[in-house]
């Protein structure tokens, strides 16, 4: 089963931060994606935090 989470939890949104600084900082995006994306727009609590990073090497 997996683990919960809260988008709105400052550990979780320091991290997503820290790595959206980092991948920027090489030349390339972060963006949340797939059923994250749905789960939000349905006003729905996440299950799992899809991540996509485009323009690195």
């Amino acid at each position: 089963m997996p683990t919960r989470f809260r988008l709105e939890d400052p550990a979780l949104a320091g991290l997503l931060r820290r790595l959206e600084e980092r991948v920027r900082g090489m030349g390339g995006r972060t963006w949340v994606v797939g059923g994250t994306v749905r789960d939000l727009v349905l006003g729905r609590q996440p299950r799992d935090l899809d991540l996509e990073v485009t323009g690195l090497p």
